[in-house]
């Protein structure tokens, strides 16, 4: 890997720019706070009661994944999220490349083969589907608040390969727009979230 690509990924992971935070799992503004009861396009979001850090963190980690790209140069890793129940998994379209297969390895080391479905030239998004995570419940996902600057996240991923990686910031920066090569990126969160290369693809 080049040092141009080097510079591009980590441009990339420190803006973890997965669906723009609009198919981040539920992380609030308060990790104490309650959430009430709402209904989106992605479905309706159960009721819950207070949750510590460290649960919100066990109970999205096992929907998190890490994915593994052989190219000529070499494997990469990024990393995913299980969207919803027909075993199709959200990426960005930089991990994947142009590779219509990769590996996807579960939280507990399972390991299956996944088949891009789907990938953007312009948006840094892609789509894997592995079939025997079909019927698994998905990762809940809130597209239906906007986050200000010191609101607290969680970024969940395998930054360097190291998978079940947790790491706490806030909301440093909103509205960012920027290009990286073909790739857009419009109406960004900046975050204080120490990450790094195989964050990518990663929820917040």
């Amino acid at each position: 890997m080049d040092k141009k690509t080097n510079i591009i990924s980590i441009v990339l992971s420190i803006f973890i720019v997965i669906v723009a935070v609009m198919l981040s799992c539920v992380i609030r503004n308060n990790m104490k706070k309650k959430i009430m009861v709402k209904t989106s396009m992605l479905g309706s979001f159960e009721k819950e009661t207070s949750k510590e850090l460290k649960d919100i963190i066990y109970e999205n980690q096992k929907l998190v994944v890490c994915i593994e790209v052989e190219t000529s140069e070499g494997k990469f890793i990024g990393s995913g999220f299980l969207y919803n129940d027909k075993g199709d998994i959200v990426t960005n379209a930089h991990v994947v490349q142009e590779n219509s297969s990769v590996k996807v390895k579960m939280s507990d080391t399972t390991t299956y083969s996944g088949v891009v479905i789907g990938k953007s030239n312009t948006t840094d998004v892609a789509l894997i589907r592995v079939e025997k995570l079909k019927g698994k419940k998905p990762m809940r996902v809130d597209k239906s608040k906007k986050y200000e600057i010191g609101d607290e996240i969680i970024a969940l991923g395998s930054p360097l390969g190291l998978q079940n990686s947790a790491t706490t910031g806030i909301i440093s920066g909103v509205d960012r727009d920027f290009n990286i090569e073909n790739y857009q990126y419009k109406g960004m969160y900046q975050i204080s979230a120490p990450i790094s290369e195989g964050n990518s693809g990663g929820p917040l």
